[in-house]
């Protein structure tokens, strides 16, 4: 879906760029035969957060990634889809989660637009994304919201990596205490 997104945007924008960084943890080769097809796509090992930086709007799957997404400051839609059988389980055991994307949960609220399931679509995620290409104030609201939630996240100096505070607020919002100097300088919870 993320790829079909790149062909509907480009009918708009024929000069769109786009770039996959590939995580060292996926298979490089496997990722750039199955972008092969679509034009205009470039897939790279690595660099996320340099091609995050510089990109003018994201796609972004769930998890930690959006986090470091919204460091760089770029709007950007976090997408998500599971294997039917897990999401029921999901939907069995998580109750009361408004929101999926690690950065939402994060912030206490709705920053980035998630779409879950059969909301992962091209024609989706190409609306999404156009609205930020667009529309210069939605992508400026949105760059200065990310970049408030960043001061926040790299706030004090009390020296905790933004990874640590995040485990801290992800932690809080789960009822988990996570008192001052609940964590060790590691960022594991003290026995």
């Amino acid at each position: 879906p993320m790829l079909d997104a790149t062909t509907l945007i480009r009918r708009g924008r024929p000069g769109l760029q786009v770039v996959i960084p590939v995580a060292a943890s996926l298979d490089f080769d496997e990722v750039k035969q199955l972008a092969a097809p679509y034009t205009g796509v470039t897939v790279v090992k690595g660099s996320a957060r340099e091609i995050l930086s510089s990109a003018d709007a994201a796609v972004v799957a769930s998890g930690t990634a959006t986090v470091e997404a919204a460091l760089t400051g770029v709007p950007f839609v976090a997408v998500y889809r599971l294997a039917p059988f897990t999401f029921f389980l999901a939907k069995l055991l998580v109750r009361g989660v408004n929101n999926f994307a690690m950065v939402n949960l994060v912030a206490g609220k709705r920053l980035v637009t998630e779409l879950l399931q059969d909301q992962v679509s091209g024609e989706r995620i190409a609306v999404e994304v156009e609205r930020f290409l667009g529309d210069p104030v939605v992508s400026k609201k949105m760059r200065d919201q990310l970049l408030a939630l960043r001061e926040r996240l790299t706030g004090p100096k009390d020296g905790r990596t933004p990874g640590q505070r995040v485990a801290g607020m992800l932690l809080e919002l789960s009822g988990i205490a996570a008192d001052e100097g609940a964590f060790d300088r590691s960022g594991w919870r003290q026995q």
